[in-house]
């Protein structure tokens, strides 16, 4: 029986899925924030952030994880520009955070989305990282140039509102075969909802879940051939929708 967040005393405007679809979920363990013993914590991984105060004006500071086998990527304090280390002794690998510190803003967790990859350095900016041109285009998002390669191709930074992408970062990722693709529509991103198989796009639309299911997938996938693979271990849905409109998104991978 699947276990929803709100059973366990987690709520996320963005994630209305059950528990169980929550990537890298720790069952039980300490939290790297505020150090209490907890259930149901969210583990961190190299892209994401800790929230720490500035040693010197205790400013809020975000601290990378990064990788555990290389040296920490010191972050600096935008109000006073002290440069900021990862403490001493503090580990970097196998650490989560609890719901609170998570809604709190005292973690931030990155996200790969329609707009662009979403992390915390970028998020402060107001800017999604290499940002995808034709959906800031479709949608009418101002982009800048974050960086110019030698062969004249470019990074695109993608702006939305700051606000927006701070209640990403408080969100937690969910599982993939591949990787995340959070839709983004009517000025916001898309709520979560789940993986589902053909039996709930059935319930979804009785007597008629494969065409509902093919007329929300993106334009020009071959839906039909992806319909089959719900119901083995080849492909895995994903279930989305708009908070404004109710308008719903699939997406499909595979191994």
């Amino acid at each position: 029986m699947s276990i929803q967040l709100q059973d366990v005393g987690m709520a996320f405007p963005l994630y209305k899925a059950p528990l169980e679809t929550i990537s890298a979920l720790m069952k039980k363990g300490k939290c790297i924030s505020c150090g209490r013993n907890q259930r149901n914590l969210f583990e961190l991984s190299q892209n994401d952030f800790l929230v720490d105060s500035c040693k010197k004006c205790a400013e809020p500071v975000g601290l990378q994880i990064g990788w555990p086998d290389e040296k920490p990527v010191p972050s600096t304090c935008e109000r006073c520009a002290t440069v900021n280390h990862w403490p001493k002794g503090r580990p970097r690998e196998g650490i989560a955070v609890c719901y609170d510190c998570l809604r709190a803003g005292r973690a931030a967790m990155a996200h790969e989305t329609e707009v662009g990859h979403l992390d915390l350095e970028h998020s402060l900016r107001g800017l999604a990282d290499f940002g995808a041109p034709e959906v800031a285009s479709r949608e009418q998002l101002r982009t800048t140039i974050l960086e110019t390669y030698d062969d004249a191709s470019t990074r695109i930074g993608v702006r939305l509102p700051k606000e927006l992408l701070m209640e990403m970062m408080r969100t937690p990722r969910h599982m993939a075969l591949q990787r995340e693709y959070w839709p983004y529509h009517c000025k916001g991103f898309m709520a979560y909802l789940g993986h589902w198989k053909q039996k709930d796009f059935h319930r979804q639309s009785p007597g008629s879940g494969k065409k509902w299911f093919g007329a929300h997938m993106p334009p020009g996938e071959a839906w039909e051939d992806m319909w089959e693979w719900l119901e083995g271990d080849v492909g895995l849905s994903y279930v989305f929708q708009c908070q404004k409109c109710g308008e719903y998104r699939v997406f499909v991978d595979s191994d």
